[in-house]
């Protein structure tokens, strides 16, 4: 394999799992700034380094994935789950002969006691690598989501008196927002970023907007919000 493929593979494979440098320097043992000098092909080393962090890296993702396989079990088979609950489950299980089938209906449902159970959010963000998750997000927003540009892998709020980015974990390019009651919201299904509060709290069309043109104001909010993410998702949720 050569140099350049064995520094991507690297990069990748921690990306794909989501860790930063500082926490892929923790599983491996090897400085943060080692790890970086690797992906940025600025560090000369031997391709059995290289390869044998991307492997303890894979060890890492494997691992941690068969625990919150079993985790997932033992919420679908909690004795104390409900009996109407308990119920529906059972039958799922008889109709579907693989596990992959089963996760992939119970996602897909809408059930409320199967969507709002403790099972179900784990499923979602385990489920085809997390992929699935990201859909379980979207289809909460549901006629609410209005769409927005990033240059900055941010969303733009302000007014006059103040304006912040504030970074949805997606990137550049398309993004989507929603303004949520604190019931239409499944908590723990997207990440806490901060509270805001104020009076005509505009949300911008995109992230490198001049705050002081109306024009690029999408949405105009007022009360006290929390907001979430999640991989180009941003959620304002009221509160009571």
């Amino acid at each position: 394999m050569k140099k350049r493929e064995l520094e991507n593979e690297l990069r990748d494979t921690r990306k794909n799992w989501n860790l930063t440098v500082e926490e892929a320097a923790e599983i491996t043992g090897f400085s943060a700034e080692l790890i970086e000098e690797i992906e940025n092909g600025k560090k000369e080393v031997g391709e059995e380094l290289t390869k044998y962090m991307s492997n303890l890296l894979l060890q890492k993702y494997y691992t941690s994935r068969i625990a919150e396989h079993r985790k997932i079990l033992e919420k679908l088979h909690n004795p104390k789950l409900s009996g109407s609950l308990k119920e529906k489950i059972e039958r799922l299980e008889e109709q579907h002969k693989t596990e992959d089938d089963l996760f992939r209906t119970i996602l897909n449902s809408t059930d409320e006691e199967i969507i709002h159970s403790d099972f179900y959010l784990p499923i979602s963000r385990y489920h085809e690598h997390g992929m699935a998750h990201w859909y379980t997000v979207r289809k909460m927003f549901g006629d609410k989501r209005r769409y927005i540009l990033s240059d900055a892998g941010s969303i733009l709020i302000g007014n006059e008196h103040f304006s912040i980015r504030i970074s949805h974990g997606g990137g550049d390019g398309e993004a989507r927002f929603a303004v949520l009651e604190e019931d239409e919201f499944l908590f723990w299904s997207m990440n806490f970023e901060t509270y805001i509060e104020g009076d005509n709290i505009h949300i911008y069309h995109y992230d490198c907007d001049n705050p002081n043109d109306m024009d690029n104001v999408v949405k105009t909010i007022s009360g006290k919000f929390a907001v979430y993410t999640y991989n180009g998702l941003v959620a304002f949720v009221r509160c009571k």
